[in-house]
């Protein structure tokens, strides 16, 4: 009972088939990110009141990204069919990653630079500290 050849083991099933792990860390990951992508209204009170916008220019936005969401989702789709993650990945990076129209410096990565040297222990150290920080 307790020693088995190599031959008996190979024949059995696994108890748990992987596929079923891969598909429920998809549907696990599907939820998160649905989760976070939809979590808007949470965070429409604090917006407005820290950048004390109007709520037409706030809605508007967020109208527009879900527009453009929608439009584009089959465009990729076709893209992700017609040419693999492989090309469509870095890509993505390059779009996403460069600077908007009409804003030089701007963008997602000079964001995520300023952001890394604003939040980092480190980097705040070496600029004086959170007191060098303007008042917000």
């Amino acid at each position: 009972m307790g020693l088995e050849s190599e031959s008996d083991r190979a024949g059995r099933k696994p108890v748990l088939f992987y596929g079923w792990k891969i598909v429920w860390t998809a549907i696990l990951g599907m939820i998160l990110v649905y989760g976070i992508r939809h979590s808007f209204a949470v965070f429409f009170t604090p917006i407005l009141e820290e950048f004390h916008w109007s709520r037409g220019n706030i809605s508007i936005m967020m109208s527009l990204n879900i527009f453009a969401y929608g439009f584009l989702a089959p465009v990729a789709g076709f893209l992700a069919d017609r040419w693999r993650a492989r090309v469509l990945m870095p890509l993505g990076v390059v779009i996403l990653g460069r600077p908007p129209r009409g804003a030089p410096g701007g963008g997602t990565l000079a964001f995520l630079r300023a952001l890394r040297t604003s939040s980092c222990p480190s980097a705040m150290r070496w600029r004086g500290g959170p007191s060098s920080l303007p008042p917000s």
